[in-house]
């Protein structure tokens, strides 16, 4: 089973790409967010449907919708995008707020791209969220913290995440949670100018890019909870190497290893 990745104005299970019907070879995942992109602009299909162009950018969030789909909807969705004469078929990532990841397909209208690239007509579109959800050494008082007051430090917000928290000597690193009472305790660093810091913080945390092989960590979206019980999107850098023989932090807490 593939996922693909939806763009802004239609959904597809609702027959908006022009008409026709999937048939129940559609499943909605629910909300997504390409990482690391920006819609450019939005462009016409045959049919009345709706249609993106694509471009990379470090830190921006197309939002979406993920699904579920076999190889006879793609030829489906191939068909409706004019796949491969109007439109490209794109690798992407989708990343869920419960910090996964989703290896995923989406479509770029060629049209698209180039008026997105001359700066005419349609306008740039996505979400950049200010916040980093921080566990370990760039919290305030450790090490390393002088490296996002470098970077535009706005905010600190005490927070926490649904995880596990590991020991890592030097460092922690955390994972998702596997049951509702594991729970992280950090700070929200909230940033004056996340594309510029996370682009520096990727290098630091041995995060190579979505979908490269030899990082560390891999960079998150999660929902952080601050001491009010409100929620904010952020990111995180979620540990993705070997734990062997690393002991649970069991209070959630670096502080209180």
């Amino acid at each position: 089973m593939l996922h693909a990745v939806d763009g802004l104005e239609r959904s597809w299970d609702g027959g908006g790409l022009g008409g026709g019907s999937m048939e129940g070879r559609l499943e909605a995942v629910g909300p997504a967010y390409l990482a690391d992109h920006e819609v450019v602009n939005r462009s016409g299909l045959g049919g009345g449907g709706v249609g993106w162009g694509l471009r990379r950018r470090v830190g921006w969030l197309a939002p979406a919708r993920l699904y579920r789909v076999d190889e006879v909807g793609r030829d489906w969705l191939d068909e409706r995008w004019g796949y491969p004469e109007l439109s490209r078929r794109l690798k992407v990532w989708a990343l869920t707020e419960d910090g996964r990841e989703h290896e995923a397909f989406t479509y770029s209208l060629r049209a698209a791209e180039v008026v997105g690239a001359e700066g005419a007509g349609g306008e740039a579109a996505g979400a950049v969220t200010d916040g980093l959800f921080a566990y370990g050494t760039l919290m305030q008082g450790e090490c390393r913290h002088w490296l996002v007051e470098q970077l535009g430090l706005i905010e600190v917000v005490p927070a926490r995440v649904p995880g596990i928290l590991m020991d890592l000597g030097r460092y922690p690193g955390l994972r998702l949670a596997e049951g509702a009472s594991d729970w992280v305790e950090g700070e929200l660093l909230r940033l004056s100018d996340p594309e510029a810091a996370l682009s520096e913080l990727d290098d630091v945390e041995g995060f190579k890019g979505h979908g490269e092989d030899g990082s560390l960590y891999r960079r998150a979206l999660v929902r952080a909870w601050d001491r009010s019980g409100a929620a904010h999107l952020a990111w995180v850098y979620i540990y993705v190497d070997d734990c062997t023989g690393a002991a649970r932090i069991e209070s959630g807490n670096w502080r209180r290893r």
